[in-house]
C-alpha cells in the first residue's frame, strides 16, 4: 500500500511539472483516463464515455451540469448502489452549500487523497526554501470538522479539509496544533478553550485559515481570557506557564516569536481582514502566502506561486474548460490552451470522483503563465454571497428575506443584501437595504432581522454553521433607504444598459453609497 501511494505521488508530481510545458497534453491524458475509468457507469453508459475520442466529442455529447442536474445520482449513491457517476469506491460525501436549503454531498474516493498527497509535497518543496524557519515548529490550522454523521449506506459526511486533515499520516498530523477531535467538538466555547490551551504551549511557525475573521477572534479570546489560560497551563507545563506570565504584551508574536508565515485564501474579505490580522500579530514582515482554491468538489488552483494573491491551475488532477466572462453573460466554453492574460472565466470541471463538466460558479481571472501553465487568482463566485466562508446561494438568499418579509406582512418596494463591515476587529455579517412603502418602529425592526436571520439558517445549511456552530458572523442589520430611491436607480441603470437587471444580492460593499440611508436598525 505505502509503494503504491509512493507511485501515484510520484506520477501526481510528474505530471504537474509536465503541465508547465504543455498543459493541454496533459489534460487530454486527465480526460482520458477519468472517461476510461467511468465509462461502465450508469452515466457513462448515458452519455456514450466509450465513443468519446477527443475534447469535441467530450463536449458535444455530454452537458453542462449543476448540483441539481445529478442530484438524482448523488442519491443513488448515498443509498449504496455503486458505478452510478464513478466506479471508484466512495469513501466519503464532502458537504458543501447549494442552491436549496439541502446541502450539496459530493463523492470523494482514495483518488483525492492522492492528490492531497501530491500537493502537500509540492508545498513542502516551497517550504524547504524555509528550512530553518520550519524545522520543529508547528502548525495552527483551522479547519472544519470531517464527521457531521453518515449517509444512508453508512458512508461518513462532513468538511472536506477536516477530512483530508483527518486522513493524513501520523508525520503531518503531529505537526498540526489542532488534533481531528478537537474539530468534531460542536460546543464552539469548549473548542475554542481547547485550542487556545494546545497552542499556548507549543512553538507555532505557521497560521493557516480558510475564514480571516475566525483567527481574529482566536487572537481576542487569548487575550481576554489570558490569566484563566495559563492557570490551566500551569498544573502541567509550569516552564511555559511562567513564560507566558512574563509578557508585557499577550502579542501573537510574543507567544510566538517564531511565527513567520501566514497561509489563506485571500478573498476580497480575507483581504480586508488580513490588515487588523498582521497589526494583533505585531510584526509587519510576516509571508502571506494564497492557499490557493479548494471546493469541495476538487482542487482549482496550488498557491505555491511568487504571484500574489494566485496559484497555477490544477491542471494534473482535473480536466478544466473555462468560460470567459462577459458584459452580458459568459462565452462558450474552452480549453486551457486558449485563455489569456488579464480574461475573466467561469469553472467547469471534469474529476475522477464523478463529476462531468461541472458548473462549479468559481470565477477566476488569469494573472500570468509560468511557462504555458496558467497561474490564476480567485475572483469571486458566480451567484454566491461570501463573507466568512459561508457561501450562501443568491437564490437562498432573496428567498428568505422575501419570506420573512411578506410572513411579517411588510409593505416594501425593493431590497438588496450585501456584505457589512463595520469594524475590522468585529465579525461581518449582511445588511439589508430596504425602501419600504410605509413606516417602522424599532420593534419591528428587530422582529425583521430575526426573522431574516432564523430563514437564512434554514434554507443555508453553512449560514447557520458559519453564524452558530464558528462563531464568525453576527445577525443581518436592517438600513432603511429614502423612499424613492430604487426607483431613480433603476431608471439610471435603464438608461445605460437596455440588459439591466435590479441588484438584489451584492458583494460591492460601495453599492449602498449609490443610496441615502435615512435610519440604521440593529
Amino acid at each position: 500500500m505505502i509503494l503504491k501511494r509512493f507511485f501515484r505521488t510520484l506520477i501526481f508530481l510528474k505530471d504537474f511539472y509536465l503541465a508547465k510545458q504543455n498543459p493541454l497534453r496533459i489534460q487530454k491524458k486527465i480526460l482520458r483516463e477519468i472517461l476510461k475509468r467511468n465509462k461502465d457507469t450508469l452515466y457513462g453508459k448515458e452519455y456514450g464515455f466509450s465513443e468519446i475520442k477527443s475534447i469535441q466529442d467530450f463536449q458535444k455529447k455530454v452537458p453542462i451540469v449543476i448540483f441539481e442536474d445529478i442530484s438524482s445520482y448523488i442519491q443513488k449513491m448515498k443509498e449504496g448502489q455503486e458505478n452510478i457517476l464513478v466506479k471508484d469506491k466512495v469513501v466519503f460525501f464532502a458537504t458543501s452549500s447549494g442552491t436549496t436549503s439541502n446541502p450539496k454531498f459530493i463523492p470523494i474516493t482514495e483518488k483525492r487523497m492522492d492528490f492531497h498527497r501530491g500537493e502537500v509535497l509540492l508545498w513542502a518543496k516551497y517550504m524547504i526554501k524555509n528550512i530553518f524557519r520550519v524545522f520543529g515548529k508547528k502548525t495552527l490550522f483551522f479547519a472544519a470538522s470531517h464527521y457531521n454523521g453518515n449517509v444512508k449506506c453508512g458512508i461518513p459526511y462532513g468538511n472536506i479539509t477536516g477530512y483530508l486533515v483527518n486522513e493524513s499520516s501520523n508525520f503531518i498530523k503531529k505537526r498540526l496544533i489542532i488534533k481531528p477531535e478537537f474539530l468534531k467538538m460542536k460546543n464552539f466555547k469548549r473548542k475554542i478553550k481547547k485550542i487556545a490551551i494546545s497552542s499556548l504551549q507549543e512553538d507555532i511557525g505557521h497560521f493557516g485559515f480558510a475564514s480571516a475573521i475566525e483567527v481574529i477572534l482566536f487572537f481576542d479570546y487569548l487575550k481576554e481570557n489570558r490569566e484563566k489560560l495559563i492557570k490551566i497551563i500551569s498544573r502541567k507545563n509550569k516552564k511555559r506557564a511562567r513564560y507566558l506570565r512574563s509578557l508585557k504584551d499577550f502579542r501573537p508574536i510574543d507567544i510566538w516569536p517564531n511565527l513567520w508565515l501566514i497561509n489563506c485564501v485571500q478573498t476580497k474579505v480575507n483581504e480586508s481582514y488580513l490588515k487588523t490580522i498582521i497589526e494583533k500579530i505585531g510584526k509587519k514582515d510576516i509571508i502571506i502566502k494564497d492557499q490557493g482554491v479548494l471546493a469541495s468538489e476538487g482542487r482549482i488552483s496550488m498557491g505555491i506561486t511568487d504571484f500574489d494573491r494566485a496559484g497555477f491551475v490544477s491542471a494534473n488532477e482535473i480536466f478544466f474548460e473555462f468560460m470567459e466572462k462577459k458584459k452580458n453573460g459568459f462565452a462558450p466554453p474552452i480549453t486551457i490552451d486558449k485563455i489569456r492574460k488579464s480574461k475573466q472565466y467561469k469553472v467547469i470541471m471534469t474529476t475522477f470522483e464523478g463529476l462531468y463538466r461541472y458548473d462549479i460558479a468559481d470565477i477566476v481571472k488569469v494573472v500570468g503563465f509560468e511557462r504555458k501553465l496558467p497561474i490564476i487568482r480567485f475572483v469571486s463566485r458566480n451567484r454566491f454571497l461570501n463573507v466568512a466562508e459561508e457561501h450562501a446561494p443568491e437564490k437562498e438568499i432573496i428567498r428568505s428575506v422575501e419570506e420573512a418579509l411578506n410572513n411579517l406582512k411588510i409593505k416594501f418596494k425593493f431590497f438588496t443584501v450585501l456584505p457589512y463591515f463595520e469594524d475590522l476587529t468585529k465579525k461581518p455579517r449582511y445588511e439589508i437595504m430596504l425602501e419600504l412603502k410605509e413606516k417602522i418602529n424599532n420593534q419591528n425592526a428587530r422582529k425583521i432581522i430575526k426573522r431574516i436571520d432564523d430563514l437564512l439558517q434554514k434554507y443555508i445549511l453553512t449560514y447557520k454553521k458559519t453564524r452558530i456552530d464558528f462563531n464568525r458572523m453576527d445577525m443581518p442589520i436592517l438600513s432603511i433607504v429614502e423612499n424613492g430611491s430604487y426607483d431613480f436607480f433603476h431608471l439610471k441603470q435603464s438608461l445605460k444598459s437596455s440588459q439591466f437587471k435590479p441588484v438584489l444580492v451584492t458583494e460591492d460593499t460601495n453599492f449602498k453609497k449609490k443610496f441615502k440611508i435615512i435610519k440604521i436598525f440593529k
